[in-house]
């Protein structure tokens, strides 16, 4: 019964292996808190445009939402692209790294028609605060340009932690 139990939770989080290590690595270290997961649509065409710049601050990302979600950490290339198109219409979440770079994303909302959410990470706001932070804020409009995007980021770091 627990390994019918374990094989349905698997076919429908692909990634709760990882995410079982995941929580297993960061047991005893700084906590993590997500703020504005409301926005994050419960399925359809997903693209986080974050700040991460580490495999830390991606897995922390990942972690802070309940559907899968696959990180762009380079720029892509033709067939790269064609890849991640496939994976946004596949229901999963495509997250796109700081240092991917504006032009992925305009190739991107000029293919897919996908939900764009800036998504912040990093130290808490208030002093002393030990605790990082995953702030997803509201959703942008699908032609929003790269000043419009690193603009929400900013401002989904600012928001405030008693939206959940």
């Amino acid at each position: 019964m627990a390994l019918l139990t374990l094989g349905l939770l698997w076919f429908q989080m692909p990634d709760l292996l990882s995410r079982a290590g995941w929580v297993l690595r960061t047991l005893g270290q700084v906590r993590l808190r997500a703020f504005g997961t409301s926005h994050v649509p419960a399925s359809g065409p997903v693209i986080l445009a974050t700040n991460c710049r580490d495999e830390t601050a991606c897995r922390n990302v990942n972690a802070a939402t309940e559907r899968s979600v696959h990180f762009v950490r380079n720029k892509l290339s033709e067939e790269g692209l064609e890849a991640a198109i496939r994976i946004i219409h596949g229901g999963s979440v495509l997250a796109l790294a700081a240092d991917v770079g504006e032009a992925t994303l305009a190739a991107l909302q000029a293919r897919v028609a996908a939900t764009v959410l800036p998504v912040y990470y990093g130290p808490g706001r208030a002093v002393g605060d030990t605790h990082l932070r995953v702030a997803f804020g509201p959703p942008l409009p699908h032609d929003a340009t790269p000043a419009e995007v690193e603009f929400a980021i900013q401002q989904a770091a600012a928001m405030p932690e008693d939206l959940h």
